[in-house]
């Protein structure tokens, strides 16, 4: 290497160390414990030294979620004194146990059973939050348990039997840039709950309130709102707080179904509301600052590091180049352009025969393989002949994965997804590998040797295929519809493929190292059936 390629080299490393330095700041102050409850995965966070003081959260991720995601809440709510118990719901991430809806309730109070041995929890004082899918285990148990539960908080929730009484303060947060289905969950939520807008309920049956001295000091109450300017309906709020008939829907601006989960205001509002619940004033952390979660900021840093540092040695590897391949741009474009019809039209068809939701044993991640397989080989066979392998494309395509594999995967591991596949999810990385395989040839192809005028366009027809052709399956097949969550993240992956092919220019290597990498992505993301 250069000079100047081992500057960019270590200065990446460092900046790498620096982020997993950051990242595990986190835990300061507090005590994290990883534990294992009837094949449940679970994390512990509280704050240290609370000794049976710390009011108890339980914390449920949503469908393809995990306890990674939700730690953000987790370390939110720890450093502000709560005893945080998080957990894999069945199917999800180190929970081998086949995914079924009907057992939510039992792994959330497999966590409650865990949380009851913990020294920091105070039992008298117990809330919960859930996310999507696992604001169904939450407010379900919340419901049926009552004397338990002070306060629910639901982000982004699906439909749950809630009702004008149960739970007792609930509070449902939702992001302006959510799709239309949660906005409809969340209306109906608050309206099964008793509350038609974001103005709590208060009970209004209350004795003492209808005797003349309590109806002398509601004029009083109201005198000293029109003196004082206080707003009617947060004294409202807060009498209702106290009766445990609380609701309120917050619409955070500017965040939808994931990025919500990193929210400071979601956080924050969710704080406020379990404080207010139990009656309790905020402990801030030991800096007496508010503690706000930045491990993704750091996670950013720390992915693009690596993919420095990755493309900083690509000339020691690059010992050959294939040369440039003469397929006419017409045949690439074409093929592009028919890859997602063929492979919506090959889905529609397979899930005639199969249910493509649960092929392989996996929900959703078999279709996205099957969609690249199809689109991939339709792709190729419009180009007509592939380039010839070079020695050192195995090692360079090795290169390509381990290096993405940890500068994407390592971090994340403890900050917003579990990376580590267990026995049950092996077996699926070779096979999708083998169908992301043609996807990434005919990529690597078409945009070999180009310039980077040239590559910004392959990388913006890519992301546009990818995004329009999952969006019409996920709207066809309603059973796999959950793909569309997923369609923003597609622009960035492909923008990360194509710096690193800028730097290998193989397609092989780049064929190979980008189908293992996306590979585990989708053998390590989506839940077990």
């Amino acid at each position: 290497m250069t000079q100047r390629r081992w500057v960019f080299f270590v200065a990446a490393i460092a900046l790498m160390l620096i982020a997993w330095h950051q990242v595990m700041s986190a835990r300061d102050g507090l005590v994290v414990r990883s534990l294992t409850r009837e094949s449940v995965p679970l994390t512990y966070i509280a704050p240290k030294d609370a000794q049976r003081s710390a009011p108890g959260v339980l914390v449920a991720h949503g469908f393809t979620g995990s306890k990674q995601l939700m730690q953000g809440y987790g370390y939110t709510l720890a450093h502000s004194g709560y005893a945080v118990m998080l957990f894999d719901l069945d199917g999800h991430g180190g929970n081998g146990y086949p995914f079924q809806r009907s057992d939510l309730e039992d792994n959330l109070q497999t966590a409650w059973d865990a949380l009851k041995e913990q020294p920091e929890w105070d039992a008298k004082r117990l809330t919960s939050l859930g996310h999507s899918l696992g604001s169904y285990a939450t407010l379900s148990t919340a419901v049926k348990n009552p004397a338990s539960f002070a306060a629910t908080v639901a982000v982004a929730p699906v439909p749950a039997p809630v009702t004008f009484r149960f739970p007792r303060n609930l509070q449902v947060q939702v992001g302006t840039w959510e799709n239309e289905q949660v906005k409809l969950n969340a209306g109906k939520i608050m309206r099964s709950a008793g509350s038609e807008s974001n103005i709590p309920t208060v009970d209004r049956r209350n004795p003492v309130k209808d005797s003349p001295v309590g109806r002398l000091l509601g004029d009083a109450r109201a005198e000293l709102n029109r003196a004082t300017g206080i707003q009617t309906d947060q004294l409202v709020l807060e009498e209702a707080l106290v009766q445990g008939t609380a609701r309120q829907r917050l619409d955070l601006p500017g965040v939808e179904h994931i990025a919500i989960l990193f929210s400071d205001r979601s956080h924050q509002s969710a704080i406020s509301w379990f404080n207010r619940s139990l009656g309790r004033e905020p402990e801030p952390d030991s800096n007496d600052q508010t503690y706000k979660d930045r491990r993704l900021a750091w996670f950013g840093l720390h992915w693009l590091s690596g993919i420095v540092a990755l493309m900083a040695i690509a000339p020691t590897l690059n010992v050959s180049q294939p040369g440039r391949l003469a397929i006419p741009r017409w045949r690439k474009l074409l093929g592009l352009t028919m890859a997602p019809v063929a492979a919506a039209l090959g889905l529609q068809q397979i899930n005639e025969v199969v249910e493509i939701q649960t092929l392989g044993g996996i929900q959703v991640g078999s279709a996205v393989a099957l969609w690249l397989l199809i689109a991939g080989l339709v792709w190729l066979a419009f180009q007509g002949r592939l380039p010839k392998p070079q020695g050192p494309s195995l090692a360079r395509g090795g290169v390509i994965f381990v290096g993405l594999w940890f500068a994407f995967g390592a971090l994340a591991h403890v900050i917003w997804m579990p990376w580590l596949l267990i026995p049950a999810r092996i077996p699926l990385w070779p096979l999708f590998t083998l169908a992301c395989f043609p996807w990434f040839m005919a990529a690597g192809i078409s945009q070999h040797q180009g310039s980077w005028s040239k590559r910004l366009f392959w990388w913006f027809l890519q992301s546009f295929v990818l995004v329009a052709g999952f969006s019409f399956v996920a709207y066809s097949i309603a059973e796999i519809g959950f793909i569309a969550i997923l369609l923003p993240f597609f622009p960035i992956l492909m923008g990360m493929f194509n710096l690193i092919d800028s730097a290998y220019r193989d397609p092989w290597s780049y064929a190979l190292g980008c189908s293992l990498f996306f590979s585990w992505l989708l053998a390590a993301l989506f839940p077990l059936t």
